[in-house]
């Protein structure tokens, strides 16, 4: 403390022995030192909270994110257990259901060639190859439709359709319906 007193002592006299000029110069520069020392910590400050606020606002925009990719998964998993739920149960006889479709709009398959099962994973696709002769476009059209609203999954895999020299209004087709299920029930 002695020592402190000594120190502060020595600036008085020091002080003292200035002019006035001396004076005001030594406290411009000491307001200078102040003034910078101050600017140096408010520009510190103000970095800090500008860094602060870019890690909020980044963390803000990885929160919008997530909330969008879990909107996203909970559709794609209603849309998952759907499409699983029209896989599972009993497998479609899909040639006596086509025949029947196509005598409701009064067609005549003229034949009808099943292509084999095959397996990827869990799910079984079952395909048939179906030759139509001499057909309207209409009554094609609602065959076709109606093959899609099957509440199995089935689908018009293949569709060849060539017009009947001679005939505007008949069509020959050959098209190729799959249906798919979910081997073993699983």
């Amino acid at each position: 403390m002695d020592r402190l007193r000594a120190l502060f002592s020595d600036a008085s006299r020091y002080l003292a022995q200035l002019t006035r000029r001396e004076r005001l110069m030594l406290g411009a520069a000491a307001a200078t030192m102040v003034l910078f020392v101050g600017s140096l910590s408010v520009a510190a400050i103000r970095s800090s909270i500008a860094r602060r606020e870019d890690a909020i606002s980044d963390k803000e925009r990885s929160l919008e994110k997530v909330q969008v990719y879990a909107q996203s998964y909970a559709a794609n998993e209603q849309r998952r257990r759907q499409v699983q739920s029209r896989l599972a149960g009993p497998p479609v006889a899909l040639m006596t259901d086509l025949q029947k479709l196509a005598e409701q709009q009064g067609l005549a398959i003229a034949s009808m060639n099943p292509r084999g099962d095959q397996t990827r994973g869990k799910v079984k696709e079952s395909m048939v190859e179906v030759q139509i002769a001499s057909t309207p476009l209409d009554k094609l059209t609602n065959l076709l439709n109606e093959v899609e609203k099957n509440p199995h999954v089935v689908r018009v895999e293949k569709l060849h359709v060539r017009r009947i020299s001679g005939d505007d209004k008949s069509l020959n087709v050959s098209l190729t319906v799959a249906t798919y299920s979910l081997v073993n029930g699983d």
